[in-house]
């Protein structure tokens, strides 16, 4: 398989899938399975149609984690969120290109609070419509399915976006982001594209042995031959 090869991918776990009844428990076996991050999507019933966390999320997992928060706003305006997400301990956050008109300010305005930023886009928008925020950001997140909620397969067609994604970057240093249906028969294909962080949620938390089901996502991932 021709393609890229990433050595060190990220492998980022998405908390939406986490069990409530266990949720400090998943995450922190998780974290001793070897995860490079936390995924943590704010969604506000508007911009998809379901909710999940609040930003006071943030502060509880701060609590228990020290490893990088990665914040996912699928919420119609961005500009409410970033000042309490850096407050409460937030490291990177992204917000939809289809959510703002222009996000240029929100992107700096992110920045200038002490986190990163990432720009994220949906399977039906254009990559294109990333091309001229590509300079300012530090993440772009492709979505590998349709958001708002979890346990969704991966859009075969995404692949063809990962990669004209990974060429539109290639003069960045930015990572490529991946959420939304990676699992250990996905994971080979989306890294050889060019993705290298990969956010899975339902693959680890819904796992019978979580830190097996890992390992299996980072060997798919880097251990692939181009």
């Amino acid at each position: 398989m021709k393609g890229y090869i990433y050595k060190n991918v990220a492998l980022s776990a998405s908390i939406l899938a986490a069990e409530t009844s266990r949720f400090d428990q998943d995450i922190l076996e998780a974290i001793s399975a070897g995860i490079d991050s936390l995924h943590i999507d704010v969604m506000d019933g508007c911009f998809v149609s379901c909710t999940s966390f609040s930003p006071d999320i943030v502060t509880k997992i701060r609590q228990i984690a020290s490893l990088d928060l990665h914040v996912h706003l699928m919420v119609e305006d961005p500009r409410q969120y970033a000042s309490v997400l850096a407050k409460n301990g937030a490291n990177l956050v992204s917000f939809h290109i289809e959510a703002m008109v222009d996000p240029s300010e929100m992107i700096q305005h992110i920045k200038a609070l002490g986190m990163k930023a990432g720009l994220a886009i949906n399977p039906e928008t254009s990559i294109n419509a990333v091309k001229a925020y590509l300079p300012l950001v530090d993440q772009l997140l492709i979505m590998g399915v349709r958001p708002g909620f979890g346990g969704q397969s991966f859009i075969s067609k995404m692949l063809d976006k990962i990669s004209a994604a990974r060429d539109m970057a290639k003069k960045y240093e930015i990572d490529v982001a991946v959420d939304g249906g990676v699992s250990p028969s996905t994971a080979k294909e989306i890294a050889a594209k060019g993705a290298n962080v990969l956010i899975a949620g339902t693959a680890i938390f819904a796992a019978k042995d979580k830190a097996a089901s890992i390992r299996e996502l980072l060997s798919a991932a880097r251990g692939m031959e181009c």
